[in-house]
């Protein structure tokens, strides 16, 4: 199988498939040899998988499994394939005409050669395209709110209102999505595969506590892929769609505004729009009507907790919530209030508090199933 037919980016160069193709030979990581040895590890667990599948249990992954997947998920991770695959799955658009086709283009700094490590190479790479933003426009979205609350899942909606309100509005964005990140891993697919065999999953492959090691730390990788925007040509249309949960910032914790502020700086979008997704930390606490209920944050972690491999916990709503109230109230170009429903049949509420005429477009809203209240 050709994996190049895969990717959603190119390289700038009559030979892209080759380099391309050769940045995932120099990545070196032998998937079999790992799931293979991962497999004996797991093997190695004595307690019936018959109770800990009943009992919903999460093990912790020590030891040798602590080295083993530690080992090849630091190597998948800081190769250059990984992070320009990364970015090209972080990629959301809603201009229809760009199907099957790339959304990123790259290009390598005339008379170099590229490594494989991104440490390396990173100086050597330039995004030269993303399609669908043909005006001179960078914007930021922030999405604030607790884990959950349905941030990923209304990117590509909130963009594709705003653009059919502003002809001007770009219509694709890069999300800093650590969720997408996860899913851009190979080696994070497959450890949170594997572990299913007897348990819910690894409690450390992702961890929720500020006192756990996490096996993969989509904050190092954010870091390492916003250090690579803010290097990039002004020329380039970036603009960023960014869920933050602000779960560790404010009080004794700092401030929540460092979280965002460098977005800010890359965009330079004086402008920017803030959003509030959110739902109650449980169905039973919404007081919503029924036709308007949420999930609620605790059963919608709790469901996808074994899809995503991620332990889910409720500890931080509360912080979120505050601090994403307070946070969004500081956007100059409107903030909004989402209240997700977590669920087709029930209707989500979106209350703009923004100032001047509404910048969302209600043109065929129905397809939403929203209801808009201007504050």
């Amino acid at each position: 199988m050709d994996i190049v037919k895969h990717t959603n980016f190119t390289i700038n160069d009559k030979d892209s498939y080759r380099i391309i193709n050769n940045l995932y030979k120099k990545q070196d990581i032998n998937t079999n040899l790992y799931i293979t040895e991962l497999t004996k590890i797991i093997d190695t667990f004595t307690v019936s998988c018959d109770v800990y599948t009943y009992e919903n249990k999460w093990k912790k992954c020590s030891d040798n499994c602590f080295s083993l997947v530690s080992t090849y998920i630091n190597k998948e991770i800081t190769s250059t394939i990984y992070i320009l695959k990364a970015i090209a799955d972080s990629i959301i658009t809603v201009e229809n005409n760009l199907k099957h086709k790339p959304l990123i283009s790259f290009g390598i700094k005339n008379g170099t050669t590229l490594t494989g490590l991104w440490k390396d190479d990173i100086d050597k790479i330039k995004i030269t395209n993303i399609r669908g933003n043909s005006n001179n426009i960078r914007r930021l979205i922030m999405g604030f709110g607790p884990s959950a609350s349905g941030k990923t899942y209304w990117a590509k909606n909130i963009i594709e209102l705003f653009s059919k309100a502003n002809k001007t509005f770009p219509k694709t964005f890069i999300s800093i999505d650590g969720g997408l990140y996860r899913e851009s891993s190979t080696i994070y697919k497959l450890t949170r595969d594997a572990i299913h065999k007897c348990f819910s999953g690894f409690s450390n492959l992702v961890s929720t506590s500020l006192f756990q090691y996490s096996l993969f730390n989509s904050t190092l990788i954010k870091k390492v892929i916003t250090n690579f925007l803010e290097q990039q040509d002004l020329d380039i249309n970036i603009s960023l769609y960014v869920p933050e949960t602000l779960g560790d910032c404010g009080n004794i914790l700092g401030s929540c505004e460092s979280k965002y502020k460098k977005y800010i700086d890359i965009t330079n979008d004086k402008q920017w729009i803030g959003l509030l997704i959110w739902q109650h930390k449980t169905k039973k606490e919404c007081n919503y009507h029924d036709m308007y209920k949420c999930s609620g944050c605790t059963e919608s972690g709790t469901q996808r907790e074994e899809k995503e491999g991620k332990k889910y916990s409720s500890a931080r709503w509360k912080a979120s919530m505050k601090n994403g109230i307070a946070e969004c109230e500081k956007a100059p170009g409107g903030y909004f209030h989402i209240h997700n429903s977590g669920d087709k049949k029930r209707i989500t509420v979106i209350e703009d508090f923004s100032s001047g005429p509404s910048q969302v477009s209600y043109k065929n809203i129905e397809k939403y199933n929203v209801i808009f209240i201007r504050k």
